[in-house]
């Protein structure tokens, strides 16, 4: 008579099920999954093996390293784990090695579902803090083209007072950087409707400084300037280059002379007129008509520094 693999009580912990598990030598597991698992492994190897393509396995080092890098980005070996829907076992094996020896070979599926995890935050579990600077730049940015915060709240299913109150922190639940991402992705490229929202926005946002969307090239990067204004050759290194994004942005910011200069320059490059640059910097054509001589003055000195070629 024809019996049937038993249900093991482990079927119901959460536990990962697989062919693995089920021909596991220490303990192994007889439950529906587990046998299942291990008759769909069967069945495809014999198919490879017929086909003249069965690939037992595969390097493990460029496996490794993904995870190497994943890990250093903020995605635990659990999560690791739980995201390739692999025993956590394996994973510490790959890392770590067994009886003082690594890992040489791993199996084709096993690889390719550990390097399909992307380095990024939706891989890090939901429950992990991580930095809110990306998280603040976005809502920041969405803002700077019209999108309210109260708006920004009803797109992730937030009440807008914890959005003003998450803005002020320094970490936030991976989760949510996730979601405030999503929404940025949908929003950045999309104008706010016309409406007291978006008028509210926009006075929010050149009030507090804030720089669009296209301001930045990765605003994830704790190093990163907003660059609306671009550095051009020849550009003065004594200009502060945050200033000048602020004043590319709109943004009310008292501007020295070196970084009037270097605005000029940089206008002049793009052949900006120079009624146009006058009346930017809210100085007359004169004015502008010396600096650039001062600019093409070849080696001549502007504010009392040698101009680089």
């Amino acid at each position: 008579m024809r019996t049937t693999a038993s249900r093991s009580p482990r079927a119901e912990t959460g536990q990962v099920h697989n062919a693995a598990r089920y021909k596991n030598s220490r303990n192994p597991c007889r439950c529906y999954k587990c046998s299942f698992s291990l008759a769909q492994y069967r069945i495809r190897v014999v198919r490879l093996k017929r086909k003249g393509c069965w690939q037992p396995f595969v390097d493990a080092e460029p496996v490794r390293q993904h995870v190497r890098r994943l890990m250093a980005a903020g995605v635990g070996r659990r999560r690791v784990a739980e995201l390739a829907q692999v025993d956590g076992a394996c994973i510490t094996r790959l890392l770590y090695g067994q009886r003082g020896r690594l890992t040489r070979q791993v199996r084709p599926g096993t690889a390719e579902r550990i390097l399909a995890i992307p380095v990024a935050e939706s891989s890090k579990a939901p429950t992990r803090d991580v930095d809110a600077l990306g998280v603040r730049r976005r809502i920041e940015a969405l803002s700077a083209i019209g999108w309210s915060l109260a708006q920004q709240a009803t797109e992730i299913g937030w009440d807008v007072r914890n959005l003003w109150a998450m803005m002020r922190r320094t970490v936030v639940r991976a989760q949510t950087a996730v979601a405030v991402e999503e929404m940025y992705d949908r929003l950045s490229m999309t104008p706010a409707p016309v409406g007291r929202g978006r008028t509210s926005a926009l006075a929010t946002a050149h009030r507090n400084g804030w720089f669009p969307p296209l301001a930045w090239d990765d605003i994830d990067d704790p190093a990163a300037v907003p660059c609306l204004m671009p550095a051009v050759d020849g550009s003065d290194p004594a200009a502060d280059e945050l200033q000048i994004q602020h004043w590319a942005a709109g943004h009310d910011h008292t501007l020295t002379r070196v970084e009037e200069v270097e605005i000029v320059r940089r206008l002049l490059v793009d052949e900006t007129p120079f009624a146009e640059i006058a009346r930017r910097l809210g100085r007359s054509q004169v004015w502008v008509t010396a600096v650039r001589r001062e600019i093409e003055g070849g080696a001549g000195r502007v504010n009392g520094q040698e101009l680089t070629a």
